[in-house]
């Protein structure tokens, strides 16, 4: 009888993990997924099928809380992340624009130090800049806002760098570049055709048309930090390609910029 128990216990564990390995080989690029409880969708997945990467829905800027149930409603903000947002997780920038970091000198005196320090991989410069706040007494919360509000969310997550971005745009279009050029109507049935979750329709859409995704990589102290950009061209006729810049929009891009974070699976 034992012996038929203890047959039965390894074969519940063995289906058990074949259906565990069943479904890490079925997640496939654009499909929702939670970590930490955080909703989120998969843009990279390596050589091996079993790993990658996520990025967040876009984060809720400190201004968006008074008509942050009207964003619900229009399927803009889930319900996940207005919880977190009304608890306090949201990016202030305007805290930032009032304390003049907007301001090339500011940000010249914040950078010039942390520039030779930073790389082109989010999660590293994630632990430097950390380290950098302490090194120099300042507040993340205060100087670097969106490092601050990845933080939040739970341990691994952080801010992308280029090297995250560029595989971001690698899993929209193709790669940076007008090599990898989109039509308006590649845009407007790209999100669909990523990814079958409306959710994750709606971020992309989001994060490829309002001001680019912010990157935690920076190559000029007076530029602050890089974004991912959709540069529009509209002769000979309407196209569009990713570009990672430095200066968008003057000194002002971070008032436009999405924000969202990155973690390992």
């Amino acid at each position: 009888m034992k012996k038929q128990s203890s047959s039965i216990k390894k074969g519940i564990i063995c289906c058990l993990s074949l259906f565990c390995s069943l479904s890490i080989q079925a997640q496939k690029l654009g499909d929702y997924i939670e970590i930490d409880s955080v909703p989120a969708f998969i843009f990279y997945i390596d050589n091996t099928g079993k790993h990658g990467l996520a990025m967040s829905m876009p984060a809720v800027y400190s201004d968006m809380l008074k008509k942050i149930d009207k964003y619900v409603k229009k399927g803009l903000i889930d319900k996940r992340q207005a919880e977190l947002s009304k608890k306090g997780n949201v990016i202030d920038i305007k805290n930032y624009e009032e304390s003049g970091m907007l301001k090339p000198k500011n940000k010249q005196k914040l950078f010039e130090n942390l520039i030779p320090k930073l790389t082109e991989k989010g999660e590293e410069n994630a632990a430097i800049i950390e380290a950098y706040c302490k090194e120099q007494n300042i507040l993340m919360q205060e100087h670097f806002p969106w490092e601050y509000w990845a933080s939040q969310l739970g341990q691994g997550w952080f801010i992308p760098g280029d090297y995250e971005l560029t595989l971001f745009a690698q899993f929209y279009s193709g790669g940076i570049g007008k090599d990898y050029h989109m039509g308006i109507s590649f845009l407007t049935k790209r999100g669909k055709e990523l990814s079958n979750n409306t959710r994750v329709q709606d971020a992309l859409t989001s994060v490829t048309s309002k001001g680019g995704l912010i990157s935690s990589t920076a190559k000029y102290a007076d530029c602050g930090f890089r974004t991912l950009h959709r540069i529009q061209k509209t002769m000979p006729k309407l196209t569009y390609w990713f570009e990672l810049l430095d200066n968008l929009n003057g000194a002002y891009k971070e008032l436009n910029v999405q924000t969202c974070a990155i973690h390992k699976f």
